[in-house]
């Protein structure tokens, strides 16, 4: 695990891939049609309302792309964060 300090409100996030949602009436989304995407968080600010680990749902195309330790990471605002999912 990477040891990284965010700042002003950032969460540094990594995507969760191969995620299928199923609706109420039972369609299958793949997690490569773009319409939601989640992510686990790796590190948060001080006093962050999120913790690390916490799995969430967030915008495409909202973070910032950061490599760290030939991993692809985002750095995103606690603010477009859309919530919190719970994965099976």
């Amino acid at each position: 695990m990477i040891n990284v300090e965010m700042k002003n409100g950032y969460v540094l996030i990594k995507d969760i891939e191969n995620v299928e949602t199923k609706t109420a009436s039972g369609i299958i989304i793949p997690s490569t049609s773009g319409r939601n995407r989640y992510a686990e968080i790796i590190a948060v600010p001080e006093g962050s309302k999120y913790k690390v680990g916490d799995t969430i749902i967030k915008p495409i195309g909202k973070g910032t792309e950061v490599w760290l330790e030939g991993e692809i990471y985002e750095s995103l605002k606690e603010d477009f964060i859309f919530g919190y999912v719970e994965l099976n």
